[in-house]
């Protein structure tokens, strides 16, 4: 099923991935070279960004995904700092060989690949259309739901290489609505194997999910949970990762340079221990990403191949059953008995 990885971060060390005897671990920067590369030419090929999509959902996603297709499931290490601006570029062509921490200014941080600036989805799109070397058509995942509309559709059939974002968790959890958050995240995977599904009845070949970073999402931030930033020359802030230029060292997070964390770029970052959050405005009160932790560092990456599909026609979501309680009516009571499968 998937490969173990072992994530070590001790007396401030860069953490180290170890991987079975005679496997290699493939980094975050890795899996455009590594899973999507190879097969570019082959028929077409589906990759999908899920932004923030924990390595256990991963892991749930690929079990719901197995009673459909056959799916093969990989860990890696993601890029750090774990934010959206860097995990999101880190899947691009090129990333694996030339890729730095820059700042776009503004409290934002960028990547770097081989001298291009990608900042937002717009960069990340067009440096990918740019650099794949085939046709790529990119959608987001509510364009294949519930039915791809026939813009989709010819998208797809004229290109080679289809790139699709979805950001349902972030966006479900970044809003802070913590109750309704939990009550969803179950129908964010859902809604993933539908958009899947629907890929390969559109005749995409192979599909490789792969996310930016994993996420913590535990209990309520308190007041004891919160520790000072280091402070100096603050490039970016989030409520799990600080980067920068000097300020101050504390036992309350470890600190390094970027490099020490296998990232080009001139920046120190700092991370607070355990699940505690530094200081800063704004932010979810119970979701956080950007550190070194296993949930946010670990990403799932997933290869599927239609060859190995075992079901056939367009995703409708839930097949409904209503049994009446009684053949005859006999009273003003009506009963029935509904039922609701994914499908």
């Amino acid at each position: 099923m998937g490969k173990v990885v072992e994530c070590i971060i001790e007396n401030n060390k860069v953490p180290t991935a170890k991987a079975p005897p005679g496997k290699s671990v493939v980094r975050q920067r890795d899996i455009f070279e590594s899973h999507v590369k190879p097969s570019l030419g082959n028929g077409k090929i589906a990759y999908v960004w899920v932004d923030a999509l924990r390595f256990e959902m991963g892991r749930e996603l690929a079990r719901l995904l197995k009673e459909d297709v056959e799916v093969e499931l990989h860990v890696a290490p993601a890029a750090v700092p774990t934010v959206t601006e860097i995990g999101m570029a880190a899947l691009l062509p090129g990333a694996h060989a030339d890729a730095k921490v820059v700042t776009a200014g503004g409290g934002q941080l960028a990547l770097e690949i081989n001298g291009t600036v990608v900042k937002d989805r717009k960069d990340r799109v067009d440096f990918l259309k740019k650099h794949a070397g085939v046709a790529v058509f990119d959608a987001k995942l509510d364009d294949l739901l519930p039915k791809p509309s026939k813009k989709v559709r010819e998208g797809i059939a004229n290109a080679e290489l289809i790139l699709v974002t979805s950001q349902g968790i972030d966006e479900l959890c970044e809003k802070d609505n913590i109750t309704q958050a939990r009550r969803q995240m179950d129908g964010v995977l859902n809604h993933l194997r539908r958009g899947l599904r629907a890929l390969l009845d559109l005749d995409v070949q192979r599909i490789v999910p792969a996310a930016d970073h994993g996420h913590l999402f535990g209990e309520e931030l308190s007041k004891d949970m919160k520790v000072g930033a280091p402070g100096g020359e603050t490039v970016d802030l989030h409520r799990r990762v600080w980067v920068g230029h000097g300020g101050r060292a504390d036992d309350a997070f470890p600190r390094m340079h970027l490099s020490t964390l296998d990232m080009q770029g001139a920046f120190d970052l700092a991370t607070p221990w355990t699940f505690a959050c530094f200081k800063c405005k704004g932010g979810a009160r119970a979701f956080f990403h950007g550190g070194l932790s296993p949930q946010e560092l670990l990403i799932p990456v997933m290869t599927i191949d239609s060859s190995a599909k075992l079901t056939s026609g367009s995703p409708v979501g839930i097949t409904w059953t209503i049994t009446p309680g009684s053949k005859k009516l006999s009273t003003r009571f009506f009963s029935v008995q509904i039922a609701g499968v994914n499908s």
